[in-house]
């Protein structure tokens, strides 16, 4: 348990209470991996993520962090909740509802002004992810009137300027070019802390980690462990629906296969 950042405990959750998307989920993750949460459309990911993140509440069953309850009305009390949002922070698949200020520099800095840091505190971290981003020259401009591609880095620095204990990220690489994304890799992998993040791409996931938390939504947890162990099942390959198929032509004949990426089966 010490050695856990999170535990859930027969977890219920679903929405308007029809429809169910966990229903016993019981769940333990270490401290300090990064793990992929991958899965088919409508298998839970971002509402795994918002529950993990306290945007969402459990039906039933428990949820502690860090060792400590996470529940609506302990998030109520003042000091526990600067403490949470401190060390467990989301960034949403839409980055543009992370932006409440007309410059990005009062973004940034927002999290920290509501954290206590002093206004020359506020500066250095500033300068050194703004740096770390690539988002220098856009402190002073409106997030707004920026590329979804530069809002994203924008919004992927205002998640690592608090240095949280657990960043949990939905599709971190979209909207992105690929040379950032190259870049962004770099930073997850030198990160200390844990990282979950959801992808529905295996060959950027295995850049950043082999671990996988693999959701369905007949099977809630499908799969959990290393994506190799994954790719030598075909069974579980095929419960997942994580894969493509199309025709394709052969000495002038036609036929099928399915596939996930460069691997066929």
């Amino acid at each position: 348990m010490k050695n856990n950042i999170v535990n859930f405990k027969n977890i219920f959750f679903s929405y308007n209470r029809q429809n169910q998307i966990f229903n016993h989920l019981n769940l333990s993750i270490l401290k300090n991996k990064k793990i992929a949460i991958m899965g088919i459309n409508g298998s839970g990911k971002t509402t795994f993520l918002k529950i993990l993140n306290g945007l969402l509440f459990p039906e039933k069953g428990s949820y502690t962090f860090l060792n400590k309850t996470i529940t609506k009305n302990h998030l109520k009390n003042k000091e526990f909740h600067l403490w949470f949002r401190k060390n467990c922070v989301m960034l949403f698949q839409n980055s543009d509802f992370m932006f409440f200020h007309s410059l990005v520099y009062d973004d940034l800095a927002f999290s920290l002004r509501i954290q206590g840091y002093l206004e020359n505190e506020i500066k250095d971290k500033i300068d050194y992810y703004s740096n770390l981003f690539g988002i220098r020259n856009h402190l002073q401009a409106n997030p707004i009137s920026l590329s979804g591609g530069e809002r994203k880095k924008i919004a992927l620095a205002m998640m690592f300027i608090l240095e949280p204990e657990l960043i949990l990220l939905d599709e971190p690489f979209n909207h992105l070019d690929p040379i950032y994304i190259g870049h962004l890799i770099d930073i997850l992998n030198s990160f200390p802390n844990t990282i979950l993040f959801t992808s529905h791409n295996f060959e950027l996931t295995m850049e950043v980690t082999k671990e996988v938390l693999i959701l369905h939504p007949k099977e809630q947890i499908l799969f959990y462990g290393n994506l190799d162990d994954f790719f030598s099942n075909q069974e579980l390959i095929e419960k997942s629906e994580l894969y493509h198929s199309h025709y394709h032509k052969h000495r002038n004949v036609f036929h099928k296969h399915k596939h996930i990426h460069n691997w066929r089966f």
